[in-house]
């Protein structure tokens, strides 16, 4: 029931303004990343409406590969893509008892989080934003090439960031939020402020978070 009702926001969400349920501070970041890499092989682990809106802003994209562990929800969003650089692989949980959870564990969604391994290919861009992220995480340290970028969403969560892949450039934007929301970005050999304003950013994130506090927004 309260998938249903998430889902039925970001339907709502799409129609009107056409992007992914994010914060518009957080997807500029996003926007403004993949601008600046161009990237031409992305995973995404989590399909959304993120699927649809990134891919066709990337002029050099080969392939948008998404990962998907609920079956309604994953056809739901193939059947809205128009774009056959973007492919929607559907991989259940491999314990059902995690259907329901909001995060899940590598032992219950093993299939899901390994599968990119038996694609046997770098990625340019990895967007974290499903189930077992951490797991995710560990992984796209090993698949990511040296100058590509991995982005973690809702990173406002502490349990996401704790033994984090040794990547040698790092920043966090995080805010008031606890269970949502914030990004994670990391590189293993590409300067982040080569694809990101970082100090613009974070400037931005402060007026945001002052502007929280006085509204109580949520």
């Amino acid at each position: 029931m309260i998938l249903d009702l998430y889902n039925r926001i970001n339907e709502v969400v799409f129609k009107k303004f056409k992007a992914p349920w994010v914060k518009a501070k957080e997807l500029h970041i996003i926007e403004e990343v993949l601008h600046s890499l161009n990237p031409a092989c992305c995973l995404e682990w989590g399909s959304g409406y993120s699927t649809i809106y990134f891919p066709p802003m990337l002029p050099d994209l080969e392939v948008w590969q998404s990962i998907e562990h609920n079956k309604d929800w994953g056809c739901h969003i193939s059947e809205k893509i128009q774009d056959n650089r973007v492919d929607v692989k559907l991989i259940e949980p491999d314990d059902p008892k995690q259907r329901r959870y909001v995060e899940g564990n590598y032992k219950g969604f093993r299939r899901y989080v390994d599968f990119p391994k038996s694609v046997r290919r770098t990625w340019d861009f990895i967007f974290i934003d499903g189930r077992a992220r951490k797991d995710c995480l560990r992984l796209a340290y090993q698949l990511i090439s040296d100058n590509g970028v991995v982005m973690l969403h809702d990173a406002n969560r502490d349990e996401y960031l704790t033994d984090v892949p040794p990547f040698t450039h790092q920043v966090l934007f995080k805010d008031y939020r606890k269970g949502r929301g914030g990004i994670w970005i990391g590189s293993k050999k590409r300067k982040l402020k080569t694809v990101l304003d970082i100090k613009e950013h974070k400037r931005l994130w402060k007026i945001h978070e002052v502007m929280a506090r006085i509204f109580f927004l949520r």
